[in-house]
């Protein structure tokens, strides 16, 4: 899926020591993602976050 939108907007959760956000339940569907599978995050240079379905580390 290569199309532009917002998702709304999330607030940061703390559990145990780690901050965590939820994903929207629509992303999760249109990426055809399930409990378990890898989300890959990359920094950008002007410090935004991307998030895209699969392991990039190979």
């Amino acid at each position: 899926m290569k199309t532009n939108f917002k998702l709304g907007s999330r607030k940061l959760q703390k559990i145990g020591y780690s901050l965590l956000i939820s994903i929207p339940p629509s992303w999760i569907k249109n990426n055809d993602l399930e409990k378990g599978d890898i989300i890959s995050m990359k920094l950008n240079k002007d410090g935004t976050l991307k998030l895209e379905p699969g392991d990039d580390s190979r």
